[in-house]
């Protein structure tokens, strides 16, 4: 988990993650009872990005 603790829990994947006009397709997800989070791996995957703390926007940078 984000905060250190560790926890077993099931795996599934999703057949399409869709982000704005990004498109992934077969990501893994685990299943849990908190807020819902999208992992590192994921957003690697569409591409280079920055996120804006003020704004609270995540930024895909695909032309870099």
């Amino acid at each position: 988990m984000a905060n250190g603790r560790s926890e077993l829990q099931s795996v599934i994947e999703i057949n399409e993650v869709r982000i704005g006009t990004h498109r992934l397709q077969h990501v893994q997800a685990s299943v849990s009872k908190g807020p819902l989070l999208l992992g590192l791996t994921t957003i690697n995957a569409i591409g280079p990005f920055t996120i804006n703390s003020r704004t609270s926007e995540l930024i895909f940078d695909l032309d870099g």
